[in-house]
């Protein structure tokens, strides 16, 4: 809540009322413009789940990065915005991607205040990025319209009372004052609202009453003045449960304001209060109290209050009168006005949900991994399907080169909605993202999401890593059931983790179009296999063993096959197309690691024994480790076998639920028992191709595990989550951005090479990075050349304003001596025409003309005579 209050001295406000039932569901941080100011100070109240922040008062930039690393050190990261202040507007444009709230309880448009064009010039950029318009009365949102202008989502919420509260209080019973004498009560600040000279008047009216006063005290000299009126009690600063005390003892409340349109367009929180507590109202005139006359009765003057005081008495202890009064403050109950609320900003979050603005997403990726076809076509599915506007940035290994120097905060991303760091990055590896980008990532304030796909590396890291980062959602290829152990919900409770295979069906039309018929294939099976480090377990052996073995018993039976196990064979992508559409079978395995290191201890002994045998170090090292997470997955690489209509041979296994057992793929035993079978059937061409329709039917055509389907997916997770317009359009791709507010335009991009890089497409190659990098430094020199131009051309700029400027000057003193000489030059002939008296013409000669010109003046009127 961005307040101009101070919760400690205005007790049970309207803020006070929101906040603390917001604080049922959610933390509440309520900011007011106190000290300290070096640094945003978290103070405690005696509401459980609200917190007071003290802001300061200097507003802008530096008070709002404050803010914020203050909420980042308490784990938010997207806060509902709910403001009361319009001088926050800087903190609320900084975080424009926060849905935002603005209560207006006073119309600053029809009023006259001190720094009021300042405040409304805020106010109308706080507006423009408003997402919902809370007005407390009906002349306020009538001012916000017209005056304001403001277009967007609103509602009208009347002031209320807390009628709970005061029904237990059990002020409706009336209990006279010890005294006897009635009192009337007043109850609020003490401040230049109040017109002083009605209530000395009506103090002297009703003499036989005590005007009763409690809030906080002022020194205006109205009220210092009312003071000494001997039936005038001030009773202090009351809390709550002494206001209900002093109630019991009152037979009238007074709202008695100055005569003013802020007071008249206003809907005091005092009115309904005195209501739940029995009492009869008289108050100066209102528009929103004037609609009910039989709870509120206007008076203008000191003798219409007295009337009306006197009037109303009787009514105080009247059971039918405070049965209807209390009827109306329960239907004015804060509860109720909550519950409007907040099915108003469901509503309204639900309706910005569905806004047709395209999020801007920053994809963060390994440009040095792109050549693995898989890694590639998951980084391209973004920009292809994705309805919404992608951005890539590669973001591992080094930017430096001889003449660069990148700082700790090379990039502003806010004008993103959106971060994706790709499964390309290992962040289970600390050096693998380059540290150049982790500060900026961490201040991000809209929606981050990770994509990890071998999980069980270094667990641990990756563990602080999403914690580090503060990670809304979170892509694993842990299946769903075993989540919860890998990704406790104690330790990541704000983190949504979701299941995702390790890759999708790519598009491969134009290489199926070429594939030769399974029948007219040269070779019967194809593989492409690798030894992974020992630590990886059994599934990870199986890539090796399966392939050995295949093949060996391949060649014992003179069967045509292409497989190999080593690094130096692997092929990467259209020959692996083509790799692929060369034979009627590939082989396979499930893919992934049932053997977790969390701290990276496994890799280490795997690496220091190298040597050993994969059996004896599985004895030693990983018993008892594999399982009890399962994380066999199904390779991208079948499904690439799939669409180019290649039959699968598999050792036994669940393939992530997708493919069934003698239904897509032909089951090799791992004891390899029915081998000779295999091989028969690779030479059944009608048997193969009926299994080839069928997984490619089952698989491709349905389009289930496509890309496009990932895509639609992961758009309508955004929609989900951010549930509100984006944050900025960006103008360029991106260079330059237009804040929400329309008050700034930025550039993103710094002085560096990080800037260079940025683009709409993926880097794919190794050598591509180095090849701008080279460009830029070209580049480079040419804008030297274009900033000293451009500075030129500024000069000039400036030169011909100030000639302009002199020229007009010239011109104007022109003019000037123009018409003196002219005035001059008429008295000059009214002097010599003789058509005045001497005195005056030597008088008028001395003013214009010199002394020259008078002494030439007295001799010729001293010859003449």
């Amino acid at each position: 809540m961005l307040t101009q209050s101070d919760w400690h001295r205005e007790p049970r406000s309207n803020r006070y009322h929101y906040a603390t039932r917001f604080a049922q569901d959610l933390p509440v941080y309520f900011v007011q413009p106190t000290p300290p100011v070096e640094t945003p100070e978290l103070g405690e109240t005696e509401i459980e789940n609200i917190g007071v922040v003290h802001a300061g008062t200097d507003y802008g930039v530096d008070q709002s990065i404050r803010l914020e690393r203050l909420l980042a050190k308490r784990h938010v990261r997207r806060p509902l915005l709910f403001a009361y202040n319009p001088l926050f507007v800087d903190f609320i444009a900084r975080n424009a991607g926060f849905y935002a709230v603005y209560h207006a309880t006073e119309d600053y448009f029809g009023s006259e205040f001190d720094d009021a064009v300042r405040h409304r010039e805020m106010l109308m950029r706080v507006l423009g990025l408003t997402d919902l318009l809370v007005a407390c009365t009906d002349g306020v949102f009538a001012s916000y319209r017209i005056n304001g202008a403001y277009r967007g989502r609103s509602i009208v919420l009347k002031n209320g009372c807390d009628f709970e509260f005061w029904r237990r209080s059990d002020a409706i019973a009336f209990q006279p004052q010890a005294s006897g004498r009635p009192a009337a009560l007043y109850q609020g600040a003490l401040n230049d609202r109040l017109d002083f000279d009605l209530l000395s008047e009506l103090a002297d009216r009703v003499n036989d009453w005590d005007l009763v006063f409690c809030g906080r005290d002022s020194d205006e000299p109205g009220w210092t003045r009312l003071r000494e009126k001997p039936n005038v009690r001030y009773l202090g600063e009351l809390r709550p449960e002494q206001i209900a005390e002093t109630s019991r003892q009152s037979s009238v409340g007074l709202i008695p304001f100055r005569d003013y349109s802020l007071a008249r367009v206003s809907l005091p929180l005092k009115a309904f209060e005195y209501v739940a507590c029995g009492l009869p109202v008289v108050s100066t005139p209102i528009d929103e109290l004037a609609r009910d006359p039989e709870l509120f009765s206007i008076a203008s003057d000191a003798a219409e209050f007295e009337s009306a005081i006197r009037q109303l008495a009787d009514t105080r202890d009247d059971s039918d009168a405070i049965g209807r009064r209390q009827a109306a403050a329960a239907q004015q109950s804060y509860d109720k006005r909550f519950s409007e609320l907040r099915e108003e900003i469901d509503l309204a979050m639900i309706s910005a949900g569905r806004n047709s603005d395209k999020y801007n997403i920053l994809v963060l990726y390994d440009d040095r991994s792109t050549h693995v076809k898989a890694i590639k076509d998951h980084l391209h599915a973004f920009s292809v399907y994705s309805s919404n506007g992608v951005t890539y940035l590669p973001c591992t290994g080094a930017f430096m080169t001889d003449k660069d120097k990148i700082d700790s905060n090379p990039w502003d991303f806010d004008c993103f909605d959106v971060i994706v760091i790709h499964h390309s990055v290992r962040v289970c590896y600390p050096d693998h993202l380059n540290r150049i980008f982790y500060d900026s990532i961490a201040r991000f304030t809209g929606l981050k999401v990770l994509f990890v796909q071998d999980d069980y590396n270094n667990t641990g890291h990756t563990w602080q890593f999403i914690e580090q980062i503060g990670f809304d959602v979170v892509f694993t290829s842990v299946p769903d059931e075993f989540i919860p152990t890998i990704y406790p919900c104690e330790r990541f409770p704000r983190t949504e983790f979701l299941h995702t295979l390790t890759g999708y069906v790519p598009e491969l039309e134009a290489e199926e179009r070429d594939c030769l018929p399974i029948s007219e294939r040269p070779l019967r099976i194809v593989y492409r296999g690798r030894s992974l480090p020992l630590h990886y377990g059994d599934l990870a052996r199986e890539k090796l063993d399966i392939g050995l073995e295949v093949k060996r018993r391949a060649d014992a039976r003179s069967v045509p096959v292409d497989i190999e196990v080593d690094n130096a064979s692997r092929i990467y992508g259209a020959d692996w197309y083509r790799f692929l559409a060369s034979a009627r079978a590939m082989l396979g395995t499930e893919s992934g690691s049932n053997v977790f290191d969390f701290d990276g201890s496994l890799a280490e002994l795997s690496k220091a024994n190298a040597d050993m045998p994969y059996e004896q170090f599985r004895d030693r090292y990983l018993a008892g480790r594999e399982g009890p997470v399962m994380m066999n997955q199904v390779s991208p690489k079948l499904f690439e076998a799939i669409h180019l209509r290649t039959a699968l041979v598999l050792f036994e296994g669940a393939y992530s639920g997708i493919l069934e057992r003698d239904v897509h793929y032909i089951s090799l035993k791992k004891d390899y028992s029915n081998i000779d079978d295999v091989f028969d059937r690779l030479e059944d061409v009608a048997f193969l191709e009926k299994m080839a329709d069928r997984a490619y039917r089952d698989i491709i055509s349905s389009r289930r595990y496509s890309y496009e389907r990932f895509i639609a997916n992961f758009d309508a997770l955004l929609n989900r989550r951010l549930l509100r317009s984006r944050r900025c359009q960006i103008i360029e791709a991106p260079i330059m951005y237009e804040r929400k507010d329309r008050e700034l335009f930025a550039i993103p991009m710094n002085e560096g090479p990080v800037a260079a890089l940025l683009s709409r497409g993926i880097l794919a190659g190794p050598t591509t990075r180095d090849e701008l990098l080279a460009a830029r430094v070209v580049r480079r020199s040419y804008r030297n050349e274009f900033d000293t131009l451009k500075k030129a051309q500024k000069s000039l700029s400036s030169y011909e304003r100030k000639i302009e400027r002199l020229s007009r000057t010239l011109e104007r003193r022109t003019r000037t001596l123009e018409k003196r000489d002219a005035k001059i030059e008429r008295l000059s002939r009214m002097t010599t025409g003789q058509q005045m008296p001497i005195h005056q013409r030597v008088m008028l000669a001395i003013a214009f003309r010199g002394r020259a010109y008078v002494t030439a003046l007295c001799r010729r009127l001293w010859q003449q005579g």
